[in-house]
């Protein structure tokens, strides 16, 4: 296996850094010539490596009087923004199998339609509703679709289960996978579905809202052909 460009294994020795808490949000960075000094490297190999760090949202560069480089505070945008990436790329060559990712889906999107019914406030039964709109066609319909998921998963009021799981829903399947049923079929029951977990959580009942979303899971699974 060729070895890590150099670049590379000074990013991963400075986020291993951050990751450890040794450099803190707001910390700055040492200059480049600095860190050229203090790892034995080139000036164009600190600057690389500091490139790296920021596309991964590690770091950012401010410039003028008082600028640098500095850690910045995490970003649950940019950690989904970064895992909805690689599951995008994963899915779209077949790396990621449906049953797979519903099997996923299952293990957070149950618990969190569960703790929806517990937690949930006015605004958020609000946003449930205001989701649930009949395919007018595909682009509504999966624009629907995925309010309600994204507004489910923030009714939970546990923000893990909204990084983790806004990505996974983000992935179309509609795009990525063959259907094997109507398309009009599939997008009024998936509008069934989630009237049916709606209905659940307006009344608060955790256990029904679980097997409403288990159900639903289930019959995405269905509709989709075997990997």
């Amino acid at each position: 296996m060729a070895a890590a460009p150099a670049y590379a294994s000074l990013a991963a020795a400075l986020r291993q850094r951050i990751i450890s808490g040794d450099l803190q949000p707001g910390d700055q960075l040492p200059t480049e010539l600095e860190v050229s000094a203090q790892f034995r490297v080139s000036r164009n190999t600190a600057r690389e490596a500091m490139r790296m760090l920021s596309s991964q949202g590690l770091v950012a560069t401010r410039r003028g009087a008082g600028g640098g480089t500095f850690v910045v505070h995490p970003s649950t945008a940019s950690l989904q923004d970064s895992l909805h990436t690689g599951l995008e790329l994963m899915a779209s060559t077949r790396a990621i199998s449906v049953t797979d990712l519903m099997e996923v889906r299952t293990s957070l999107e149950v618990p969190i339609t569960e703790r929806a019914a517990l937690r949930r406030t006015d605004s958020d039964l609000t946003a449930l509703r205001a989701s649930l709109a009949p395919a007018e066609d595909p682009d509504t319909a999966y624009r629907s679709h995925h309010c309600f998921h994204t507004a489910l998963a923030r009714a939970s009021h546990n923000q893990l289960y909204e990084v983790l799981a806004e990505p996974l829903m983000q992935i179309p399947l509609a795009q990525r996978y063959t259907l094997t049923i109507p398309r009009e079929t599939y997008w009024q029951q998936t509008l069934t579905d989630h009237e049916e977990i709606l209905a659940a959580i307006e009344v608060g009942d955790p256990i029904a809202a679980r097997e409403a979303a288990r159900a639903h899971l289930r019959h995405l699974r269905i509709a989709y052909s075997a990997d």
